[in-house]
């Protein structure tokens, strides 16, 4: 991983120092055969900070991925040659990867199928509920490490003042390189908003809460070229920012996170060392008492992911929350074809405590609590082309939309 420093003047912020920008860095595609392959490229991830594997998974279905600088190839390659491991080269310099991100004025009707930048989704919010004040509110919920306002939309038929109606809650873009997670949570404000008439049903079963970036720090600096940062970007030396996906207290500093600064997977100095975790984590607590369910949205690889990430138990609700799962997976295989992944993070794809998820289903007490891993696209796997972006996030709020109704038929409205 290549080092980044953060200064803070007192007048004004800078982000500088940049030591490295991907020049010659490969992306590799590795063909395991058997538990021992994985396990031959689990103990590279632990050779060195270097090795970026953005997608190494339990099962076999898909290759795995890793992101090699020029100086570690010839070892790598190496290895992979000495244990009989097949691999290609799917990408032959990262520093060539483009992703072209949209700006426009709110104006005129919002693009769903662009990326935007974080200025540009504040602003489509703002504009959503000046546009339909009764059915919207716009709440800053935290500030992010550079001072950035953290929002979440509220959208809402209810017009009782004491609130009952169960919540789902939604988040995306919590790693700053999965860009297409928060242009699928943008699809999501913009059907149940602007084609409210088309899904009403989906407002009549919840109050919807919804943060359409969860990391706007990473996001942004993953617009201005460093398309594979993934963490936060908290001042912290020898490398900035934390994996806020590995710093909420629930078994945290456990399996799949790591205490070493320059990793992929830092868990932090402490729990909740990141602003961004604690503001959702006081988001999630200030509608612990209606939520029914929570989605955090990622990618890539095409996974329903359920609890638990820290260890390979499954939770005491499991049957409910695969039936959720069962009910996003199917509806987007018989529309499209997709086939998603439904398990526990720990069994299907790697461990990860300290993550969102466990923390809102086994502390805050949220009962269907869901990762979604969207599809794969572009020359890495985090940057579809714009090309792609209309048919991920239509498929994706299919499976979403048949997620929250499967809910509401376990936790129908009181």
């Amino acid at each position: 991983m290549f080092r980044v420093a953060v200064f803070l003047p007192i007048a004004f912020q800078v982000l500088t120092t940049v030591f490295a920008l991907y020049d010659g860095y490969k992306v590799y595609d590795v063909y395991c055969k058997t538990f021992i392959d994985k396990e031959v490229l689990t103990n590279l991830s632990k050779l060195s900070d270097d090795y970026d594997f953005i997608h190494l998974t339990r099962t076999f279905q898909d290759p795995d991925r890793v992101v090699v600088p020029p100086d570690l190839q010839h070892d790598f390659e190496m290895v992979l040659d000495s244990s009989l491991i097949s691999y290609n080269v799917f990408n032959e310099d990262v520093s060539k990867t483009k992703v072209s991100f949209f700006t426009q004025s709110f104006s005129v009707s919002f693009n769903s199928f662009k990326y935007h930048s974080y200025s540009d989704m504040l602003g489509y919010l703002d504009y959503l509920s000046r546009s339909y004040p009764d059915l919207v509110s716009v709440k800053e919920f935290g500030q992010t490490f550079l001072d950035r306002p953290m929002k979440a939309i509220y959208i809402s038929n209810d017009k009782s003042k004491v609130k009952t109606k169960n919540v789902a809650l939604v988040d995306a873009g919590i790693h700053a390189r999965e860009i297409a997670a928060p242009a699928t949570a943008l699809f999501i404000i913009n059907q149940l908003v602007e084609n409210y008439s088309s899904n009403k049903d989906l407002v009549d079963a919840f109050d919807w809460v919804i943060v359409p970036s969860m990391n706007p720090d990473g996001y942004e600096f993953v617009r201005s070229g460093y398309i594979l940062w993934r963490r936060t970007m908290t001042s912290y030396f020898p490398c900035a920012g934390a994996d806020p996906n590995r710093n909420f207290d629930f078994h945290w500093s456990k399996n799949g996170s790591s205490p070493i600064p320059c990793t992929q997977n830092y868990q932090g100095p402490k729990p909740f060392s990141e602003k961004e975790t604690r503001a959702l984590r006081d988001l999630m607590f200030s509608v612990a008492d209606r939520a029914k369910l929570y989605l955090t949205i990622h990618s890539y690889g095409r996974y329903l992911l359920t609890p638990w990430g820290h260890t390979s138990d499954y939770s005491d609700n499991y049957e409910d929350v695969l039936s959720v799962a069962m009910a996003g997976r199917n509806a987007m295989y018989e529309v499209s074809g997709s086939n998603y992944t439904v398990g526990s993070s720990t069994n299907v794809l790697y461990a990860a405590s300290g993550s969102s998820e466990d923390y809102a289903h086994g502390v805050v007490g949220i009962p269907i609590a869901l990762t979604m891993e969207l599809p794969a696209g572009g020359t890495i796997g985090f940057n579809p082309p714009e090309r792609s972006v209309q048919s991920i996030v239509s498929e994706s709020f299919l499976g979403i939309s048949a997620m929250a109704k499967r809910v509401h038929e376990i936790y129908p409205n009181e």
